[in-house]
């Protein structure tokens, strides 16, 4: 499926490491869905005479982030997980993948141990209750990779 030059959303992966960090065992998030993983190069200005009168930029350091929403299944050992990870402030490594987690099926994506920023309820009048969910690189020492293709 990833080996197509375009992929759908729905076939991509978000799991959480079960194992460790040299030897994980990611586990799939099912009660995940509008999963977006946000990349943004910070620019900061370099001017030169050489430039004027326009300003010159280079890049400083990329802020990463997950963000998805998850239905608010109170049975679901994901949910608890997560809502644990939130109220204790502990770190979870995630993947983000845009195709299976399996060798050889050329998936890519990103990998970071995260903190859980956002934990936000949404009670609409129509549909399950939902939980926004962001997750931004926790300080320590395994920062973001990019992983693939797999």
């Amino acid at each position: 499926m990833t080996n197509q030059p375009v992929q759908v959303g729905i076939f991509g992966h978000l799991a959480y490491n079960t194992g460790t960090y040299g030897v994980p065992v990611w586990t799939d998030i099912p009660i995940a869905h509008e999963v977006e993983i946000k990349a943004d190069a910070g620019l900061v200005e370099a001017n030169t005479r050489g430039n004027a009168p326009f300003k010159a930029f280079v890049r400083s350091l990329t802020d990463i982030e997950f963000s998805f929403k998850v239905v608010k299944d109170t049975s679901s050992t994901v949910y608890s997980m997560l809502q644990t990870a939130f109220l204790a402030g502990t770190a979870v490594d995630l993947v983000a993948l845009n195709g299976p987690s399996t060798t050889g099926s050329g998936s890519e994506g990103f990998r970071a141990v995260c903190v859980l920023g956002e934990f936000s309820e949404s009670q609409g009048d129509e549909g399950v209750i939902e939980v926004s969910v962001t997750a931004k690189p926790a300080y320590g020492l395994n920062g973001p990779t990019i992983l693939g293709p797999l």
